[in-house]
């Protein structure tokens, strides 16, 4: 696999999503670049909660600007901040099919109870 998760278009893979739950590194930038490259992706999206690693932003900035410049897209962001943006694209249809797809993948992966309840209190906060 190119990603956590891949994205396809008509077949192929577009994009490569890593989820991150600690803060990227420019050396995890790196490893996923080449397997993206390897794939023939040029679109590459790390969601992470914690950021970049303090020490490495300069050299993870440079590295986008660098690969941008040559046609690789490397986008870095928050995953609240993806979701909170990609919600507001889709509408209220699209957040309503949203919560009805997570209810089912939830069904489907026989998740945890404990899933389903934090699934569930969340849903009551919207």
């Amino acid at each position: 696999m190119s990603g956590d998760i891949e994205c396809k278009m008509e077949g192929r893979i577009v994009m490569a999503v890593e989820v991150r739950d600690k803060e990227v590194t420019i050396n995890q930038i790196e490893s996923s670049l080449l397997k993206a490259r390897g794939h023939g992706i040029t679109e590459l999206l790390f969601l992470a909660d914690k950021g970049l690693k303090q020490e490495d932003q300069q050299a993870i900035g440079e590295r986008q600007m660098l690969e941008f410049n040559s046609g690789q897209n490397i986008y870095t962001t928050s995953l609240t901040n993806f979701v909170n943006a990609t919600m507001i694209l889709v509408g209220e249809t699209g957040r309503t099919e949203f919560l009805k797809q997570i209810g089912l993948e939830l069904d489907r992966t026989n998740a945890a109870i404990s899933h389903r309840k934090a699934w569930a209190n969340l849903l009551k906060t919207v």
